[in-house]
């Protein structure tokens, strides 16, 4: 399934997520077209969302080695000092709780085989992954965005890009979220070159 990158993530990925334990949707993409947003992207909906819409309390999000713990309800992120194993053990109990990963910068990590549904962002070329998907996995592929959702982005978030930087980087970069939105110079400069 493709990505529609204005998609409402409750729409697409909720529905599975809450009525089957331990459901994974891995987000795959090439680096740099907007997977780590969409993670806060989701998060964001899922806390504004209300609480009698809700139909998770936390989330625990993994980036890198770094855990947190964010409460829906409050929108307060705490920073949690656990081992994958005790997370592992805990997830057991934990209801109403999603799980959040990103790899950051070490692309050899692989999410935890927790008991609780889970959205994961990962690179499609990474044979990590092979393993994970095992599992019931819906996998969806993330493509480059369109200019379209890229403005919309920008708007909602409020990035101070101006629209001529905004058609130039557009230009050089296609859709590729870091490029675009970003203020990656070096790679101005080796495109350029």
């Amino acid at each position: 399934m493709r990505v529609k990158n204005t998609m409402n993530f409750t729409s697409i990925f909720v529905e599975d997520l809450k009525t089957k334990n331990r459901y994974r949707v891995v987000l795959l993409g090439n680096a740099g077209t907007g997977k780590s947003w969409f993670q806060v992207y989701a998060l964001k909906q899922l806390v504004s969302c209300g609480k009698t819409n809700r139909d998770f309390d936390i989330v625990i999000r993994q980036v890198g080695s770094s855990f947190s713990l964010i409460d829906l309800e409050e929108a307060i992120v705490y920073h949690w000092d656990v081992s994958s194993s005790d997370l592992y053990q805990l997830s057991k109990a934990m209801k109403r709780t999603l799980y959040f990963f990103e790899p950051e910068n070490n692309p050899t990590r692989s999410p935890l085989d927790v008991w609780m549904p889970s959205l994961s962002t990962l690179s499609p070329y990474i044979p990590r992954i092979k393993e994970y998907k095992k599992a019931l996995c819906k996998t969806v592929y993330f493509w480059p965005w369109s200019s379209g959702e890229l403005r919309a982005m920008i708007q909602d978030s409020k990035l101070p890009i101006d629209e001529d930087a905004f058609l130039d980087r557009y230009h050089k970069f296609g859709g590729v979220v870091r490029h675009v939105l970003g203020q990656d110079e070096e790679a101005e400069v080796k495109l350029e070159q």
